[in-house]
């Protein structure tokens, strides 16, 4: 019964470390998306100072 035990014990904490793994990966992830957001928002703002510039006009 001991050695199910010890066993056990380790299936649990493999588990767990599993489980903080994607966890973290998750997290990377979320902000890899928030960095990405921003460094679309912030070349949309650049390209719209330059349209405002050059004052080109879409038609």
């Amino acid at each position: 019964p001991l050695d199910s035990n010890i066993h056990l014990k380790r299936k649990m904490h493999a588990m767990m470390l599993q489980q903080q793994q994607s966890r973290n990966n998750s997290i990377n992830i979320h902000e890899l998306i928030e960095n990405l957001n921003e460094l679309c928002y912030k070349g949309f703002d650049e390209l719209n100072a330059l349209i405002q510039e050059q004052r080109w006009v879409f038609i």
